[in-house]
């Protein structure tokens, strides 16, 4: 959950590709099982999880390119000569599997932009708001946490994992970075709540 993380969803969009987050936390049977079920040739990742992410790799045979060892390059900034149309998949994302095996739920990117235009009108965000980038992407209510700021040239605030679950500091880091809007489940609210401070 990083600098990283953000670029590598981008560069997917860009070049016109779906994404599919697969969550380290996951059991490495359901992330074979996300992997072959999608048909997804390439896993980002980073060096300290590509011992972890390996036995999936071997199984699938998708590829792992490591984003912490590119060197972002010179390239063109540009946009790319591809155009991606409203019904292309903006990224699939599984379903907790309580009925029986995950199943991969696709989202085209029409969806994602009726869905960001409306929340960016209400219940609004404005180039000031400062957003905290809490839910892991494999929650697909991530997509209000890290989109939405974007498109209306507001902050992301991204919470690492351990700030996730502590609560105090969750409430140092929206002090310090001046955040304005949260979005959790009521878990995380009652844990914010309860903690002192």
């Amino acid at each position: 959950r990083g600098v990283e993380m953000m670029v590598a969803l981008l560069a997917v969009l860009k070049a016109g590709g779906t994404y599919l987050p697969l969550d380290p936390d996951y059991p490495p049977e359901r992330l074979a099982h996300m992997l072959r079920d999608s048909g997804a040739a390439l896993v980002l990742t980073q060096r300290t999880l590509l011992e972890q992410f390996s036995p999936v790799l071997e199984e699938t045979g998708a590829a792992a390119w490591l984003l912490d060892e590119q060197d972002g390059g010179e390239g063109d900034a540009g946009n790319l000569g591809i155009a991606v149309h409203p019904e292309s998949l903006a990224y699939v994302i599984y379903t907790s599997g309580s009925t029986g095996r995950p199943k991969g739920v696709m989202v085209r990117h029409d969806a994602v932009t009726n869905f960001l235009a409306t929340m960016a009108e209400r219940p609004g965000l404005t180039a000031r708001d400062r957003v905290l980038g809490l839910t892991s992407l494999s929650f697909d209510i991530a997509v209000l946490e890290l989109w939405l700021p974007l498109i209306k040239g507001a902050r992301v605030v991204l919470a690492d994992r351990a700030a996730a679950h502590d609560p105090s500091r969750l409430k140092a880091m929206v002090a310090a970075q001046g955040v304005t809007l949260i979005q959790a489940t009521p878990s995380t609210w009652r844990m914010l709540l309860d903690h002192d401070g």
